[in-house]
């Protein structure tokens, strides 16, 4: 492994600064202005906290699922939200998301303390770059933090530096926590469960004791609200076909677009990283190396007999197990590419780590070279340069804070949330509303991704759908879809809703076909277009 002390001594402390250059490379990226679809539904219910709108278990928000059972799995996040954006504004809650980003990425780094400093950095750029296709003012982020969380605990047992009761203890609070403010909390007990496969499989005794840690991470949710109908709602939007089908974050992303380049990036080195140690592997064999068979690592790995660092602790059989089952995940649904690089973090800095000690050794052969042409060292210089490196370091970091914030300035955030959702048609949106005899007659017909902005900037108006794809069910999301793109039967549909209102987004054939159809345009702007139907008809 590539000594980072072998950096210091030259004065140049270059990976140290890039590894806060690339933290603060996290933040500017994390720092987004709160347009999330679903943020104003989430804003909505913390608001609804007390008069049990948002423990009532069941919908009050749309005119299309009344009174369907609906559990509010992230309750405790919506009420954070509600309580950030209420008290000091989007900024609030903006910095507090970007907040758990770049504490994700601190936990990241320590995980792989003990490797090469740039090649960490290298991993953080690479992780949050491919990350970001899910970056938003959104509770999703906490799936990249408890999974940092519950990934360092679980490495800091396996290497005995974390004593069993210890991790029970925090197992139970970091539970407690993760099934009250998101549903990935079903991801704690699969890691669990992996890790005690492989230990298995390493004749560890530990098994048994991870077995039993995955059955407990698995029951403690049932500590909720809703006990234990909680779990069906936190995976009915992965088992739903329709949710994949219809809802771009859940459809299988596509590595050949410019949203997952990042992510097919990190795929491709991954794939580096395998056959790098796959080739190492070999060549130890060949050349008839390797430990002796009664070695054991840390985790009692058999694979300690192969001699190959990588794979010679069950860490490594667990990792990379892991990630191809993240992988998986990730492939069926663009929601879970974020939870890659988290999990497959040591395998990408350890293929950095080949990478940079590639380089550096290119580095000294052309340093070798120039003193020899000048006929004179430059080690002397490496204090000046360590100097200048610290000052351009210090001010790309500072640079790229600023940068984000300015991003999430409320002047930046009024722009954003105008440039996404028809903010300049709320008046007339009330006037039509009021027109058609009120919020409860007016049977507003809005599009899915302005649901949530209506339900913070409208309440009280009921919607037609929103982001709670698990609510609506899948017979009203392929309903709405149909009716969206005036595919078949979508005037029987029209009819028998029979809506008032409509606030639909620009140029969606719905709209084209209202419009024809003798509906009046009240207001139009570069997000939406809001039409009112004729007098004694739906279309």
């Amino acid at each position: 492994m590539l000594k980072t002390e072998r950096w210091r001594s030259a004065g140049i402390g270059v990976p140290a600064l890039a590894l806060v250059v690339a933290l603060a490379g996290s933040a500017y990226l994390a720092l987004q202005p709160a347009t999330d679809p679903d943020y104003g539904w989430h804003v909505a219910n913390g608001r609804n906290l007390w008069n049990g709108i948002l423990l009532g278990g069941h919908d009050v928000y749309s005119w299309t699922a009344a009174g369907h059972a609906w559990v509010a799995h992230e309750w405790l996040t919506d009420v954070a939200m509600a309580f950030l954006n209420d008290a000091f504004g989007p900024v609030g809650t903006s910095l507090a998301a970007a907040a758990v980003v770049v504490l994700a990425m601190g936990l990241v780094a320590v995980r792989l303390r003990g490797r090469n400093l740039l090649a960490v950095a290298l991993t953080l750029a690479i992780v949050c770059r491919a990350a970001y296709v899910s970056f938003g003012v959104r509770p999703q982020l906490l799936e990249l933090l408890y999974l940092s969380v519950w990934l360092l605990a679980l490495d800091a047992w396996l290497a005995r530096r974390l004593a069993t009761r210890h991790l029970f203890v925090l197992a139970v609070g970091l539970m407690l926590l993760w099934a009250n403010t998101h549903g990935s909390f079903l991801l704690a007990p699969v890691v669990a469960a992996v890790l005690a496969a492989a230990l298995g499989l390493a004749g560890d005794r530990r098994a048994i004791t991870t077995a039993s840690l995955a059955v407990l991470v698995a029951a403690v949710p049932l500590v909720n609200p809703w006990g234990p109908a909680l779990y069906g709602f936190a995976t009915q939007s992965l088992s739903s076909g329709v949710t994949g089908r219809l809802i771009q974050e859940w459809q299988p992303p596509d590595l050949l677009g410019a949203d997952f380049a990042a992510f097919a990036q990190e795929l491709v080195l991954l794939l580096v990283g395998v056959l790098l140690a796959v080739g190492r592997v070999v060549r130890t064999l060949r050349a008839g190396g390797g430990v002796s068979p009664s070695s054991r690592d840390a985790g009692g790995s058999r694979w300690s007999r192969v001699g190959h660092p990588l794979l010679a602790q069950v860490r490594c059989t667990w990792t990379i197990a892991l990630t191809a089952l993240m992988i998986a995940l990730a492939l069926r649904s663009g929601r879970f590419v974020m939870l890659v690089g988290i999990t497959a973090a040591p395998i990408l800095a350890w293929t950095l780590e080949q990478v940079v000690a590639w380089a550096v050794a290119v580095a000294e052969q052309a340093r070798r070279l120039v003193e020899r042409l000048l006929g004179r060292g430059t080690a002397g210089k490496a204090p000046e340069r360590g100097r200048l490196n610290l000052v351009l370091a210090t001010a790309a970091a500072v640079g790229l804070c600023v940068a984000g914030l300015a991003r999430i300035s409320p002047a930046a955030q009024e722009q954003a949330l105008s440039g996404r959702y028809p903010v300049s048609l709320l008046p007339a949106l009330d006037e039509a509303v009021t027109s058609a005899g009120g919020p409860g007659q007016a049977r507003l017909l809005n599009a899915y991704d302005d649901g949530g902005f209506l339900l913070e900037w409208r309440p009280g108006l009921p919607v037609f759908i929103d982001g709670r794809s698990e609510v609506y069910g899948d017979a009203l999301l392929v309903e709405a879809a149909t009716l969206f793109d005036t595919g078949p039967g979508w005037r029987t549909t029209l009819d028998r809703l029979h809506p008032r209102v409509a606030l639909l987004d620009p140029g969606t054939p719905l709209a084209l076909v209202l419009e024809q159809a003798g509906w009046t345009v009240r207001g139009s702007d570069g997000a939406g277009v809001l039409l009112v139907a004729p007098t004694g008809s739906s279309g």
